[in-house]
């Protein structure tokens, strides 16, 4: 029998390890290209829960993770939910990261994607 990568991460480190929130959060990315936003909505609030956890509410990762969860819930039609969290992520970005930063610049563009 063939594990996927998952199993293996968190039989091998444990359910709430960085590692499992990581590959969560690709596996989140890869179905949201896919197309398969309810999968990539679970997987991605997953990952979100073990990243604030590990690193606390106002880290980048934690960030990151909002913002990807927030193009998500765009996708699901889901606009409200998606500026709440995505503005999440933009404070935590510039009160982290500054105002010129990449991550600060694509939480903006998401933003103003949700005007449109």
């Amino acid at each position: 029998m063939r594990k996927s990568a998952l199993a293996i991460l968190e039989a091998a480190y444990g359910p709430d390890h960085p590692n499992v929130a990581r590959a969560l959060t690709n596996l989140g990315l890869v179905l949201g290209d896919l197309a398969e936003l309810d999968g990539a909505r679970t997987l991605l609030e997953r990952s979100l829960g073990i990243v604030e956890r590990r690193y606390g509410a106002n880290h980048p990762v934690v960030a990151r993770t909002l913002l990807d969860l927030g193009i998500v819930l765009h996708g699901l039609g889901k606009p409200a939910a998606a500026r709440e969290v995505i503005e999440r992520a933009l404070e935590i970005f510039v009160r982290k990261l500054g105002e010129d930063h990449p991550d600060t610049r694509a939480a903006r563009r998401a933003l103003d994607a949700l005007a449109d």
